[in-house]
């Protein structure tokens, strides 16, 4: 590991932000098909793809020719209903991102990054605070779009990662986090998004998943919430689907 490239930065790089040198674990693969489970469990060379701990995390896999899905503490981070590989094109087919210069925050699998890099992404740079997502990626063939190199990936909280950008350094901004949760709740936070919006460039697009769109969270509305936080930050509300908002930085 290395300490990631400073052309984005304005200053000294925390050390606790690691540029990753991500490379694939080789195995024999083995999917339970005959499991009762919607999503199959993996096996790799006779060992199931799941770590246990303070938290649990597992590979799964729903239909042959789809890419396996992240389970994190028994919550799907991806979906169940359709590839995720297509899930996540889904999300960054609306923005143009041909010769953009783009800021990734959660890198999970990969599978946004490398619908970024088919879409003609010059260069990502995706940030993934969790090591146990790392591992368990370097067994999926799906996540080889970490070894492309135009990619960064970096190992970090997305706050330190994001106080060390410089002004105006992205494009584009892809904000694709884990379910709300009392431990997550500084990816929905005024402070990230005020962080956003100081490194994207000015008319720069912004996407942001929302991971239960219209559910109400301890008697909030999580959607409402957001789009009050973004607007108070300078990023302008310009398209909503179901389970995600594009926004732009206002020209000031």
């Amino acid at each position: 590991m290395n300490l990631c490239p400073r052309d984005f930065y304005s200053n000294h790089v925390n050390p606790s932000m690691l540029s990753l040198d991500w490379a694939p674990i080789q195995g024999d693969a083995f999917i339970d098909w005959s499991s009762d489970a919607e999503c199959k469990p993996i096996y790799v060379n006779g060992m199931k793809l799941a770590l246990g701990g303070s938290r649990s995390y597992k590979l799964c896999q729903v239909k042959p020719d789809w890419a396996p899905v992240l389970v994190i503490d028994g919550i799907i981070m991806h979906t169940l209903k359709m590839n995720p590989l297509l899930y996540a094109e889904g999300k960054i087919k609306p923005i143009k991102v041909m010769g953009k210069t783009v800021l990734e925050c959660c890198s999970g699998l990969g599978y946004v990054t490398l619908a970024l890099l088919s879409h003609g992404a010059r260069r990502v740079i995706t940030v993934e605070a969790d090591p146990n997502v790392v591992l368990l990626s370097r067994y999926n063939k799906y996540s080889r779009s970490f070894m492309d190199p135009r990619v960064d990936l970096l190992l970090s909280d997305m706050l330190i990662a994001l106080k060390r950008f410089r002004d105006s350094a992205f494009d584009v901004v892809i904000h694709d986090p884990p379910t709300l949760k009392r431990d997550t709740g500084e990816l929905f936070s005024a402070n990230i998004y005020g962080e956003y919006s100081r490194v994207l460039k000015r008319n720069g697009v912004m996407y942001h998943y929302l991971p239960h769109p219209g559910e109400k969270y301890r008697g909030r509305d999580i959607r409402r919430g957001i789009i009050n936080r973004m607007r108070m930050a300078g990023l302008r509300i310009v398209k909503e689907t179901e389970d995600g908002l594009y926004a732009e930085k206002a020209s000031r």
